[in-house]
């Protein structure tokens, strides 16, 4: 009996792969970013905190974990000693 192999399945199959890994690592990352996104917003209102719009909340999301990159990077590197 012969194997199945991928690489010479038809173009249709691979292309139907493919689409649908995408598509599960998209759906995957808009999760991510979702509960994100919508837990700032929960945790505003539950605070008070008041916002102009729905892109200003989104660029201090996104400046908020710019920073925070920066700052795990630098507690990552090894101390300056002489």
């Amino acid at each position: 009996m012969k194997k199945h192999r991928f690489r010479h399945s038809f173009r249709k199959d691979k292309s139907m792969v493919f689409i649908s890994v995408g598509f599960l690592l998209l759906l995957g990352i808009t999760t991510v970013f979702g509960v994100f996104f919508f837990g700032m917003v929960g945790l505003f209102e539950l605070m008070g905190v008041s916002y102009e719009s729905g892109w200003s909340l989104l660029l201090f999301g996104v400046l908020i974990s710019i920073l925070g990159l920066f700052f795990e990077a630098a507690v990552a590197l090894p101390p300056l000693t002489r």
